[in-house]
């Protein structure tokens, strides 16, 4: 089993948080990425609440953008392509 740290360092904080091999980490453009980092994600999975806060006014659209690509490189082993625009665009769009 591997130790908390090792679980930690790839998402894993719960049995549902792993995200390795996701196909959202794994999607160049990062869609549903954006989507949770901006609006944050609210689910009930068996008896357990899953919630992430959203971050859209919490960090510009260049940061948000360099997080989605950070996420798709680390878990997704893809290179990310979002700019600054691309969120910009994200952010109109919703």
């Amino acid at each position: 089993m591997p130790s908390t740290r090792a679980s930690a360092a790839f998402g894993r904080q719960t049995v549902y948080a792993d995200l390795r091999g996701v196909r959202a980490v794994a999607d160049p453009a990062a869609t549903n990425i954006t989507q949770v980092i901006l609006h944050g994600a609210n689910h009930r999975i068996g008896e357990q609440d899953i919630y992430m806060p959203g971050f859209a006014g919490g960090y510009s659209d260049a940061e948000i953008a360099a997080l989605s690509n950070f996420v798709v490189r680390y878990f997704g082993d893809q290179a990310g392509t979002l700019t600054a625009q691309d969120i910009a665009q994200r952010r109109k769009d919703m």
